[in-house]
């Protein structure tokens, strides 16, 4: 369906947009749950049962602890800021997410974590 949606875009805006603001609402109903590694998420079924992207994940939860800015560059979620913060709370993570619904998303993230 979204890349029906995507094809039709600019032929069909207005549905484009209702589309969009209907898979935002989604989002926002979901409920936070907390994955083995103690933070509050709400994502992919990996992300949530602890195996999204392993070599990755444990990359970054090591090296975080010798940084003192952590820079996420397409955030999404903000799965690795989570990340980087539990592994290093005196750590700056900032995350840099463009897509609008995704910032939503990763907005609702970090005020769940505090």
């Amino acid at each position: 369906m979204l890349s029906l949606i995507k094809r039709h875009d600019k032929r069909f805006p207005r549905l484009a947009r209702r589309y969009r603001r209907w898979i935002a609402a989604v989002f926002e109903r979901v409920e936070l749950q907390v994955p083995p590694f103690g933070f509050w998420l709400s994502g992919q079924r990996d992300m949530i049962n602890g195996t999204c992207e392993p070599a990755e994940t444990m990359m970054i939860r090591n090296l975080v602890g010798s940084v003192d800015v952590f820079v996420d560059v397409g955030a999404n979620a903000g799965y690795y800021v989570c990340h980087a913060f539990q592994s290093n709370p005196v750590c700056r993570a900032v995350a840099i997410e463009p897509l609008p619904a995704n910032l939503r998303y990763l907005l609702r993230i970090v005020k769940a974590n505090g």
